[in-house]
């Protein structure tokens, strides 16, 4: 007699959403150490969070009226002068504005 073990199609939908938010979760920030190593030799206030923010900033703010550069599309010493010109702008404050900085620096490559 052979048995059969049938998977409930419940339970295995639940686990896949579980894993993928899990994935996601870890995934959420991109944060690597590189970046905020590189992140923090321009400014040795960025951490994990203010990269992250200006990760989310940058794409709702800076993204509206134009198509976003790639990161790399600048220097690092390029990217404090666009920054402060485009934060007016944007209507960025002054802490949007900084951290905006610290993720195009951390994910500059440079």
């Amino acid at each position: 007699m052979q048995t059969r073990l049938a998977a409930n199609p419940l339970k295995v939908s639940l686990a896949a959403c579980v894993a993928s938010l899990w994935l996601a979760a870890c995934g959420a920030a991109g944060v690597s150490p590189e970046m905020l190593t590189r992140a923090q030799s321009h400014d040795s206030s960025a951490t994990e969070a203010t990269i992250t923010h200006g990760k989310t900033v940058y794409e709702a703010k800076c993204g509206t009226c134009h198509a976003l550069p790639l990161p790399s599309a600048h220097s690092a010493e390029e990217w404090p002068e666009w920054v402060k010109k485009m934060a007016p702008q944007a209507k960025l404050s002054a802490d949007d504005e900084k951290a905006v900085l610290h993720y195009v620096l951390a994910a500059s490559g440079e």
